[in-house]
């Protein structure tokens, strides 16, 4: 089978036909495949982001990508790659088509001058993103999970605000945020949020800020805290850190929240930890710098893998 590799851009991106192809690869259907979902990430989501494609007789046959950011490591800013979408059609799948693929990709995000790559891998794509990018450091996100409590301090309802919409949130978040693993300006922030799958708010009190999603998981309503912003931490107690989730969970409807990462200004503040067997098949990051620095990455949160 002759094979042609393409590098497409979002002007000339048939985001149908990438749906159609990966559901077909994946063998299921969801939001997260969908045409909206793929133009979303590929034309708005991100600053930018590279696609590689192969096709087959003018058929697209699979293809994988990588979003193109700006990370912190310590004080210094490093642009960095996240591989995203590997996917190739059932009938056509075999190691020639994925690895022709992956070094395309590869000598793509090189050429670009960007050395540092992770991922959030399946188990299909762990050895290959091992062999061809040598991404050899697997980093276990730490889930924390908490329950909705009754009783909130009268002072937290007064000053806690509720954001909706991507201009409010952003415009808020910016305003609050001093560090981020991923930099952000406004229109980055509103891009990242104005996600057709899912929806977002904001609880914050102009220092303390929690970015939420309400989400249903396998059957089970629970509120991802996506992100968590503090402009001066030392002036904020645990009490008002359970507080605002608590109002988190009452605006969502949610009895349960799930928070997958970490922020160091914030510390042990909230939630108690899941056992690591629990979360090592689903939440981790392959890299080849991410576990070598991790102390010197203060934030990393789901909200950085969370493209779909």
């Amino acid at each position: 089978m002759k094979i042609k590799l393409q590098i497409v851009c979002e002007v000339d991106f048939d985001f149908d036909q990438t749906s159609e192809v990966a559901c077909q690869a994946f063998g299921k259907e969801t939001p997260e495949l969908s045409a909206r979902r793929f133009e979303w990430t590929y034309r708005s989501g991100y600053k930018q982001v590279l696609v590689v494609s192969a096709f087959s007789e003018g058929k697209k046959i699979g293809q994988a990508g990588a979003i193109l950011k700006k990370i912190y490591i310590g004080e210094k800013e490093h642009k960095a790659a996240e591989l995203i979408d590997l996917f190739v059609l059932p009938d056509v799948k075999d190691f020639r088509v994925v690895s022709e693929i992956y070094r395309k990709l590869k000598s793509e995000i090189k050429s670009r001058n960007i050395f540092l790559i992770y991922t959030h891998p399946n188990k299909k794509s762990l050895i290959l993103n091992k062999r061809f990018f040598k991404l050899n450091q697997i980093t276990v996100l730490p889930i924390k999970v908490g329950f909705r409590r009754i009783f909130i301090r009268e002072k937290s309802n007064k000053k806690f605000k509720i954001y909706r919409g991507v201009e409010c949130i952003s415009k808020e978040i910016i305003k609050i945020n001093k560090s981020f693993i991923c930099i952000f300006d406004q229109m980055d922030m509103r891009k990242r949020i104005d996600s057709p799958v899912h929806s977002y708010f904001l609880v914050s009190d102009g220092n303390l800020g929690f970015l939420c999603s309400p989400r249903t998981i396998r059957g089970v309503k629970i509120l991802l805290v996506c992100a968590t912003y503090c402009q001066s931490p030392e002036i904020v107690s645990k009490a008002e850190i359970c507080d605002a989730l608590a109002i988190s969970c009452k605006v969502a409807k949610r009895f349960a929240y799930v928070y997958v990462g970490w922020n160091r200004v914030l510390g042990n503040g909230f939630g108690f930890h899941l056992p690591r067997r629990w979360s090592s098949n689903k939440f981790s990051i392959q890299s080849n710098f991410v576990g070598e620095h991790l102390q010197d990455i203060e934030k990393f949160e789901i909200i950085d893998l969370d493209y779909g």
